[in-house]
């Protein structure tokens, strides 16, 4: 076997390092779920789903007004759409990280960093055709959640002591993130966030923040020392 052949041919550095194999944490499978008072637990793979679902992803209450946006009527004002680059997507794909999981058609951001050389210009008409058209495909925007034990939890029986890590479509999110650079760029061209403004925002950190605390402090203290000299001359005056 495998296992017995790297024990007899391990060196004396490699024995601790091969230790390890006995500190892993055996997984168990989840538990029955409850799903409340009043009705049986939830036992096969599909009543867990549906148990998670219902728990861990409640609708939003409907909004008392509903906005419904015009989309057809153009304004004066708005920003002009430019076509979406090569450059553009390629700087998007690049950035992502490699070690992020796929959704459900198994295509991660490695596998498309692979077929860029041969298929970027097709996936950067895409992206530029999705936005163009306002569409993002369902297929992209469908996710699967992976439910994972919250530590030190009394009862894993109870579906809020899982956590739900969601998996979405690379191309999905390649969208999202083109869209997101062009989001970022024009807020801080047309200026449409306030200067106080600095979670969130490109080009500003916590330093940021913390430098203009210190300058409003610093004008606070010299208005505050100019104010106390002004009283002390009049009373000098009186």
């Amino acid at each position: 076997m495998w296992a017995n052949e790297t024990l007899e041919k391990a060196t004396a550095d490699e024995v601790w390092k091969l230790h390890r194999w006995t500190t892993g944490h055996r997984n168990y499978p989840i538990p029955a779920i409850s799903r409340g008072p009043g009705q049986s637990p939830a036992i096969t793979h599909q009543e867990k789903c549906e148990t998670f679902r219902a728990t861990l992803y409640q609708e939003s209450s409907p909004l008392p007004t509903p906005i419904e946006a015009d989309l057809s009527c153009r304004q004066d004002n708005e920003i002009p759409f430019k076509e979406v680059t090569y450059t553009e997507v390629q700087e998007a794909l690049s950035s992502s990280s490699s070690n992020t999981a796929a959704g459900a058609s198994q295509i991660n951001y490695t596998m498309l960093k692979w077929v860029w050389p041969h298929m970027g210009n097709k996936i950067t008409m895409l992206i530029y055709q999705c936005l163009a058209n306002g569409y993002h495909s369902l297929q992209w925007r469908r996710a699967i959640a992976i439910a994972l034990k919250k530590p030190n939890k009394p009862d894993y029986t109870q579906p809020r002591a899982y956590r739900l890590i969601t998996l979405l479509e690379c191309m999905g999110k390649l969208l999202e993130k083109v869209v997101a650079h062009r989001l970022t760029y024009l807020t801080g061209r047309y200026n449409l966030i306030s200067g106080s403004q600095f979670g969130g925002r490109a080009n500003s950190s916590t330093s940021d923040a913390i430098l203009t605390f210190m300058h409003d402090i610093h004008n606070l203290s010299h208005f505050c020392t100019n104010l106390r000299y002004q009283k002390l001359f009049r009373l000098c005056q009186l």
